[in-house]
């Protein structure tokens, strides 16, 4: 194999391996997202044992090895490719069984057999490179020609669109290069920097679901933000109104989403109860949010003071803002929110914003 560059080495492997680790600690939940996490993990492997072999002397050993754990990760490479294409999840790890066997005898092959085996089965493993390529190749513009892929869908599978080609041409330029009597350990230095380019592609391609879960781990994802705007409003409302606040349940990974959720039919089920506490001064000052906030705020210090509720509250215009779908509502009481700190402040003294 051709001597693989030091500087391109490194940061590739510690690239890679900062997206594998955090893979398998945050996005574990699929069979597709399994199957991608162990063909970068054999990968990574791959790349770490053939740096401190080659950097010890051992070239042979080195090539012997990288070929070895490559088999296995074609393998996991493999597994995905069948998912993408419409394989049955609760079939995948049976089918992932028969592929990982394989794998392993030709990783066992190549550690121990002559040279010439080594070279045979390099070649032999382009055909799975290269079925792998043509199969994500279709399922890509499968998906690029969907009427209502959005535009980020659009370049992640353009993206994966550009590596899968690759793959293909490097499959089909290997195995033309054996034919002609060059061995594929003998790439050259310029294939073997543009196969890291795609890979380096393809890793960010792998990161972006990590990116996506450490930001609502985190709350910085977009229902966590709405969830941290929200706080000041949900706060005061269901510390006036506790008996809306509901049982929390740990549901699965997406945290913000369901703290937003709850939080907005809290919010809500809170303004409902404060109406019968809004002060019936003859005003219909309901027709912006600025209106609303202040009638919320009068009516949450009312009910402070201990104001008994009013006989007649379903008389009177409400203090909810309207909304025909949880979007509007959502939007409505983000807007609130701003008001609110204002409006508190000015009920509190009772002064009218």
């Amino acid at each position: 194999m051709s001597a693989i560059p030091s500087w391109t080495v490194l940061p590739v492997i510690a690239l890679a391996l900062a997206i594998v680790v955090g893979r398998w600690i945050l996005v574990d939940d699929t069979a597709a997202d399994r199957a991608i996490n162990r063909a970068l993990t054999w990968y990574v492997g791959a790349l770490a044992l053939y740096g401190a072999a080659a950097a010890i002397g051992w070239a042979e050993a080195a090539q012997r090895l990288y070929l070895g754990c490559s088999a296995l990760a074609c393998a996991s490479l493999y597994g995905f490719t069948w998912l993408l294409n419409g394989g049955a999840a609760e079939a995948a790890p049976r089918r992932q069984r028969r592929y990982d066997s394989v794998a392993a005898v030709t990783a066992l092959a190549v550690l121990v057999g002559p040279m010439e085996l080594v070279t045979a089965v390099w070649v032999a493993w382009g055909l799975p490179v290269l079925v792998s390529g043509l199969l994500i190749t279709r399922a890509c513009v499968r998906e690029l020609r969907t009427a209502g892929a959005t535009t980020h869908e659009k370049v992640a599978y353009s993206a994966l669109l550009i590596v899968a080609l690759h793959w293909v041409l490097s499959a089909i330029i290997m195995t033309v290069r054996a034919i002609c009597g060059t061995t594929p350990q003998n790439s050259g230095i310029p294939w073997i920097v543009l196969s890291t380019a795609s890979f380096v592609l393809l890793a960010a391609l792998i990161a972006v679901p990590l990116v996506i879960a450490i930001m609502v781990r985190t709350g910085w994802d977009r229902n966590g933000r709405a969830c941290r705007r929200l706080q000041p409003l949900w706060k005061d409302l269901t510390a006036a109104v506790p008996e809306v606040v509901l049982r929390y349940e740990r549901t699965d990974g997406r945290a913000s989403a369901s703290r937003l959720y709850r939080m907005t039919v809290e919010i809500g089920d809170a303004l409902m109860h404060l109406r019968q506490f809004a002060p019936d001064d003859g005003s219909t000052r309901t027709d912006t949010i600025h209106a609303y906030a202040q009638r919320i705020a009068e009516a949450a210090e009312l009910k402070r003071l201990g104001t008994p509720p009013s006989r007649t509250h379903h008389t009177r215009s409400t203090i909810r803002p309207p909304a025909d779908d949880r979007s509007t509502e959502l939007r409505n009481l983000l807007a609130l929110s701003r008001e609110w700190p204002r409006a508190r402040a000015a009920a509190a003294m009772g002064k009218t914003v």
